[in-house]
C-alpha cells in the first residue's frame, strides 16, 4: 500500500511540473512566451479574422481562409505554445487557377498539405486588429511576410448589414533559405497588396 501511495504521489508531482501556465493573449507580454507557458486567446481576439476573405478584380480572384489553432507548438518547443491563425489561399487569374491551397491540415507541419499561412496577434496591442502573416508564395517558391489588418475596430459593435474588410500587405522575406531544387522566381504569383472582404 505504501508503495502505491509513493508511486501515485510521484506521478502527480511529475504531471503538475509538466503543466502549462496559461497566460491570456490580451495581457501577455513578450516575456510571457517562455518556460512552457501557453499564450491562450481567452477573449476571442482571433474571432474577427476566422473565416473566408476574398478580393475580386474582373476575372482575378484571391481567397484567404483562416482557422484558429489552439495550443500551437509545431516543433514541440519547451519555450511556449500559443493560439494562432492557420490558413490557406487560392488565386485565380483570368479564370485560370494559379494556386489552390484552400484545403489544408493543421497537425503535421511537415505534411505537404499543412497550412500555408501562419497568422499571429502580437502582444501588447491597443486594439487587436492586425495579424502578422508568414506564408509561402507556392508558385514563386518564396517566403513572404506582412500584415492582415482589419479596416474597422473589432471591439465596436457593428450594424447587422456591416461587411468586414481587411488590408493585406505582403513582401518577400529577404535572406530566407531558398530551395536548391526550386529556387525563388521573380515577381509575385498573386497580388500582395489588396483589400479583401469577408464572405463567410
Amino acid at each position: 500500500m505504501k508503495k502505491t501511495i509513493i508511486i501515485v504521489t510521484t506521478l502527480l508531482i511529475s504531471l503538475s511540473s509538466c503543466a502549462q501556465t496559461i497566460k491570456p493573449l490580451a495581457t501577455a507580454t513578450r516575456n510571457d512566451c517562455a518556460n512552457g507557458n501557453y499564450i491562450k486567446d481567452t477573449s476571442g481576439l482571433h474571432t474577427p479574422f476566422i473565416g473566408t476573405w476574398q478580393w475580386t478584380n474582373g476575372t482575378n480572384t484571391l481567397i484567404f481562409k483562416f482557422e484558429k489553432k489552439e495550443n500551437y507548438n509545431p516543433l514541440n518547443s519547451t519555450k511556449c505554445s500559443t493560439d494562432v491563425i492557420l490558413g490557406g489561399y487560392k488565386y485565380v487569374e483570368n479564370g485560370v487557377t494559379i494556386t489552390d491551397c484552400l484545403t489544408f491540415t493543421t497537425n503535421n507541419i511537415y505534411s505537404s498539405t499543412h497550412a500555408k499561412i501562419l497568422g499571429s496577434l502580437q502582444c501588447a496591442q491597443n486594439i487587436f486588429d492586425e495579424l502578422t502573416i508568414n506564408m509561402h508564395d507556392q508558385a514563386k517558391h518564396k517566403s513572404i511576410f506582412g500584415v492582415f489588418k482589419l479596416l474597422y475596430n473589432p471591439t465596436v459593435m457593428q450594424d447587422v448589414d456591416f461587411v468586414p474588410t481587411a488590408q493585406l500587405s505582403l513582401q518577400p522575406r529577404e535572406n530566407s533559405f531558398p530551395s536548391i531544387t526550386n529556387p525563388p522566381l521573380p515577381g509575385e504569383s498573386f497580388p500582395y497588396n489588396v483589400i479583401l472582404t469577408k464572405i463567410n
